[in-house]
């Protein structure tokens, strides 16, 4: 962990480097308010959960953590209240919810975890709001209403076909909200590329026409910024 000064230098925090609870550490997230940092540990299938001080940006690990996952836990999503957090695990399919509040001690699985999804996946993201979950598999891309109980209900148009492109890696929400992006790779050519949803009001996607966007390289991962 480190800090960054104004002019983008960086100075390792006190403690760093911290260490992790499980074994092959995968993806990391830091909450949206901030409080807290969440990693998966793919080889020991649980992952941490690391309190941030808001001061010095040390680590300090969640009373309980590691917690347990599904099989090769991968990819995270905390949605924007920081109160969901999302854990994908790529080998039974599956992707587990739960309801978090680092500060106050609380955490626990909904009811229903661990929730079918697509085949492996390794990464995902709510919209805007936190109504809705788009999770990225192997070979398919899939979206969910999450309710208010934490139940997750696949979307009525998904899971979204790709046109010859899989999606297998990482995706991301864009800055304004309105699109989803996932990487890709052409199934026949081999060809990388972006592929660019538009989010609809019901929570469904549909791809953009000028989609897939060419790369020049394997894409692992994609973020958006104003």
């Amino acid at each position: 962990a480190f800090t960054i000064d104004a002019a983008g230098s960086l100075t390792a925090v006190s403690g760093s480097p911290f260490t992790s609870g499980g074994s092959a550490p995968q993806n990391l997230e830091v909450a949206p308010s901030g409080e807290y940092l969440v990693v998966t540990n793919a080889a020991s299938d649980n992952f941490d959960i690391f309190l941030i001080n808001g001061t010095t940006g040390a680590l300090t690990a969640m009373s309980g953590s590691p917690f347990a996952a599904g099989d090769e836990p991968q990819g995270l999503s905390i949605d924007p209240s920081s109160t969901r957090l999302i854990i994908s695990n790529c080998l039974d399919d599956s992707f587990s919810a739960f309801e978090i509040s680092p500060l106050d001690g609380d955490f626990a699985e909904y009811s229903g975890s661990p929730f079918a999804g697509p085949d492996c996946q390794d990464s995902s993201v709510f919209n805007e709001d936190g109504r809705f979950l788009y999770v990225d598999g192997l070979n398919s891309f899939n979206g969910y209403s999450v309710e208010g109980d934490g139940t997750l209900v696949e979307l009525s148009e998904s899971p979204y076909p790709e046109i010859g492109y899989n999606t297998d890696q990482g995706v991301a929400l864009s800055w304004d909200g309105n699109h989803v992006i996932t990487t890709g790779r052409a199934t026949v050519t081999g060809e990388n590329s972006l592929v660019v949803f538009e989010v609809l009001p019901d929570g469904n996607l549909t791809r953009e026409t000028y989609s897939p966007v060419p790369v020049p390289r394997v894409t692992f991962e994609v973020q958006s910024h104003p």
